[in-house]
């Protein structure tokens, strides 16, 4: 009978020396066939006292499909990742003549020893927020390295090292690079730069924001250009001061418990980017780290360490799949303060799609989590060839916080979307934003008839009878935020934050 047919359970029996525990395994084909392609939904193993230990996986081993990977590693069902963790440094659950000399190539035992003896116990941590340009061409894979300066002090050259699956800063993402380094103080501008010099490694950087957690302070940093050899003024190195600091006070240490669900294909390769939301603000958005595709699999609960600003009592958690090949559906979402001991619940069943986003409300007697419907219109001009055939997406922004991206796909009053004098309509079931104060829309330039003339935006709750209205003019109502490299793919109206 042939071996990995669909739908299909084969066993094999191997002879070794007493393993103990098993902590994890390596699972791997070679890809010489065919029909190489196998998506493996489960590894039980078995040892000779019948203790049984059950591996999920629910991903392809593919150079074709999925992350186009043949070669995972594999942790028991319902292992944490602090278990794991251990396990991966040697002190749990080792036999005699069991030992982990290697995790991807690296020896664990000397990576922590040189770690330990580089750092220096005066170093603080700044973390570093980048948003890549959303062209398909504005994303590297070159090193990148940063310095940070205040006054004639500096840091030295602190790399950007990518975690997880990622090893390239990607087009429209908001990655974020913890480093540490001296405390330097105030920090009056930094040096970003990279050693790219093929015409295919240029970088465009939109912001960059550095966060001292020590201190409370953000700085802001609009970017909004090249770091290229054949594009701008071709320097692969620049300087940049920022245009503002935020003081939020000291961040707070929390502890996020993720509960995967247990059900047929409930995990992800993706990394997670979660926003939280409270009675004072939000947070930035926060990136969990997949950790190559094993945290968070089906029945995985993992603790994470995280810092968030005080934003009072929290009311809402926003989860994202950054990448990767899998939808998503978590049960269970904790929050931890380590400081007061307080504790936020976010229960959730509903799947994450591929790229999407999903709004989760504390569990609170005394707060009000049911969605409201909120109908968006959007009216293109009357001019002569100013239909648009792109993408269209937007962000509501209210008194509690934003509605994240939205696509505009479906409208209710047209099949031919965003053509000359027309209105399109779209509803969306959203937690309660407050009264809406602006907007954010863009397209992205996707279609050779991409241009496109917006008359106005409308946002109205038909349950509250309360519309918002957004004319696109030239007055005081818009604050136009067309950046400066949309000015090269010849549209009309790239992207606009309109205020009500």
């Amino acid at each position: 009978m042939d071996k990995f047919q669909r739908n299909q359970t084969d066993t094999f029996t191997v002879d070794c020396v007493e393993l103990g525990e098993i902590y994890k395994i390596v699972l791997r084909e070679d890809d010489t066939n065919m029909g190489a392609d196998w998506f493996v939904a489960s590894v039980s193993v078995v040892d000779s006292n019948n203790n049984e230990s059950e591996f999920p996986c629910e991903l392809w081993f593919s150079k074709a499909k999925g992350d186009k990977k043949i070669k995972r590693v594999l942790y028991p069902k319902g292992m944490t990742m602090e278990q794991v963790e251990a396990a991966e440094k040697g002190t749990l659950g080792t036999k005699k003549g069991i030992t982990l000399k290697e995790v991807d190539g690296k020896t664990v035992n000397k990576n922590i020893t040189e770690e330990t003896e580089q750092t220096d116990s005066t170093d603080i941590k700044y973390v570093v927020t980048i948003e890549t340009g959303p062209e398909k061409d504005m994303g590297t894979d070159a090193d990148a390295y940063i310095v940070l300066k205040s006054g004639e002090e500096s840091t030295e050259e602190l790399s950007l090292y990518h975690t997880g699956k990622e090893d390239e800063f990607v087009p429209a993402r908001v990655q974020e690079f913890e480093v540490e380094n001296k405390d330097i103080g105030d920090i009056t501008s930094i040096v970003i730069g990279h050693n790219g010099v093929l015409a295919s490694e240029g970088w465009f950087i939109s912001t960059i924001s550095v966060t001292i957690p020590t201190t409370g302070a953000r700085y802001h940093f609009p970017c909004q250009r090249w770091l290229a050899r054949d594009r701008g003024d071709r320097k692969l190195v620049v300087e940049f001061i920022p245009s503002s600091v935020q003081e939020f006070g000291s961040l707070i240490p929390h502890v996020m418990t993720v509960c995967t669900a247990d059900v047929e294909d409930a995990g992800t390769d993706s990394n997670i980017l979660v926003k939280v939301f409270g009675h004072k603000g939000s947070s930035e958005q926060i990136t969990l780290s997949s950790n190559n595709g094993v945290r968070f699999m089906r029945a995985m609960t993992v603790n994470i360490p995280i810092e968030l600003p005080d934003m009072g009592a929290l009311t809402r958690i926003r989860a994202e799949l950054a990448d990767g090949s899998n939808n998503w559906l978590f049960d269970k979402i904790t929050l931890r303060n380590i400081d007061s001991g307080d504790e936020y619940i976010f229960v959730n069943t509903e799947w994450i799609e591929k790229g999407g986003s999903l709004d989760v409300p504390v569990q609170s007697e005394d707060l009000k989590t049911d969605k409201i419907l909120y109908k968006v219109s959007v009216q293109t001009s009357d001019l002569f060839a100013c239909g648009s055939d792109a993408n269209v997406f937007i962000i509501l922004y209210g008194e509690t916080g934003d509605s994240g991206t939205l696509a505009l796909k479906n409208s209710s009053t047209n099949t031919n979307k965003f053509e000359r004098n027309n209105t399109d309509e779209f509803e969306f079931s959203l937690l309660s934003l407050g009264n809406v104060k602006r907007v954010r829309i863009w397209h992205d330039d996707s279609s050779v008839s991409s241009s496109w003339h917006l008359a106005k935006v409308t946002v109205s709750i038909p349950v509250l009878v309360r519309s918002s209205p957004f004319p696109v003019t030239n007055g005081s109502l818009l604050e136009r935020t067309i950046k400066t490299y949309l000015v090269t793919c010849s549209v009309r109206i790239f992207q606009r934050k309109l205020l009500k």
